[in-house]
């Protein structure tokens, strides 16, 4: 499933557990299966894996990023945004420090909401 919006394009694919998220200015994928989420950043690229209980402690030159996870939530502190994705079985709710993205995905539809716009993907078969 491919979305393209007016000035960010964002490119799903949707498995049973797989969502993929790309965003134009920064770029952050988000691959979810049972206990692994990935989150790359433009300037900088931050690696987040996580398992069921997993603390990771990343510094870097100049910040410092905390990431905790347990088994339905996620949360990563940077220095100056806060990221928290939480994960369902079919839910998966990214908050940003200004936007807001909700994940649903059934099994042939996925409903993508933002701040201002929002996406619905209805798949055949």
């Amino acid at each position: 499933f491919v979305i393209q919006g007016p000035r960010n394009t964002f490119v799903i694919q949707g498995s049973r557990n797989t969502f993929v998220f790309q965003g134009s200015r920064n770029t952050f994928v988000f691959q979810g299966s049972r206990n692994t989420f990935v989150i790359q950043g433009s300037r900088n690229t931050f690696l987040f894996q996580g398992s069921r209980n997993t603390l990771i402690v990343f510094q870097g030159s100049r910040n410092t990023f905390v990431i905790q996870g347990s088994r339905k939530t996620f949360v990563f502190q940077g220095s100056r945004n806060t990221f928290v994705i939480q994960g369902s079985r079919n839910t998966f709710v990214f908050q940003g420090s200004r936007n807001t993205f909700v994940f649903q995905g059934s099994r042939n539809t996925f409903v993508i909401q933002r701040s201002r716009n929002t996406y619905v993907i209805q798949g055949l078969g």
